[in-house]
């Protein structure tokens, strides 16, 4: 999976500092992780809302760059925490973990569909229940999405997360029994093609003595 790329700055620690940083549009953070020591960072409120918007919370992959380093890579990372402020929502302090990749991640991945041109009927609807599965690998093997084919399905079928093409070495914690998506039918009766209603039978006039 592709990372997400963000650059943040150093910052100096203390309340007041933290303060500042905020009044300025920027949202102090902290990276951790094993065998590293913890340093104190700073990111732009509009970069944490990009990141948020792109599935930063929903386990994406990011590349923290850090200003001043040109344009060699940055530390691989999760966002782990971000806490907010309890009147107003907004986000006040994050909290990023440092990720060999190496290691195995926890992650969720979109779901995307393939074989629609092949369904059997042409007025076929595709119901999404599930936009994305978790999933368990290394880091470097995440994999960018898992493919749903729906190609030969009919009326009523159900494609479950058991039956999700996944790739070597990529585990999926969704429950398999669960359901991604369900084919539907999106053709609507026209007037034309409704059945015609019984008319009742003409009468006939009543005879005159």
């Amino acid at each position: 999976m592709d990372q997400l790329v963000v650059h943040v700055t150093s910052r100096a620690v203390g309340k007041r500092s933290s303060r500042r940083l905020r009044r300025q549009g920027w949202i102090p953070g902290v990276v951790y992780g094993k065998d590293m020591e913890t340093f104190p960072v700073a990111i732009q409120e509009r970069e944490m809302t990009r990141l948020i918007a792109q599935g930063a919370l929903r386990g994406r992959l990011i590349e923290l760059r850090l200003e001043g380093d040109g344009d060699q890579n940055g530390v691989v990372a999760l966002v782990q925490e971000i806490q907010r402020h309890p009147i107003t929502g907004a986000i006040i302090h994050v909290d990023f973990h440092r990720v060999s990749m190496e290691e195995e991640v926890e992650i969720d991945v979109p779901v995307v569909v393939t074989g629609e041109d092949q369904l059997q009927h042409d007025w076929a609807i595709i119901q999404h229940q599930l936009r994305s599965v978790t999933v368990r690998c290394r880091a470097a093997e995440v994999p960018d999405h898992l493919e749903a084919d729906v190609s030969g399905l009919e009326f009523g079928d159900q494609l479950t997360v058991a039956e999700l093409k996944v790739p070597e070495g990529v585990r999926v914690m969704t429950d398999p029994h669960e359901v991604v998506l369900t084919v539907v039918s999106g053709r609507s009766v026209t007037p034309e093609e409704a059945p015609e209603e019984d008319q009742p039978a003409e009468k006939a006039p009543p005879s005159t003595p």
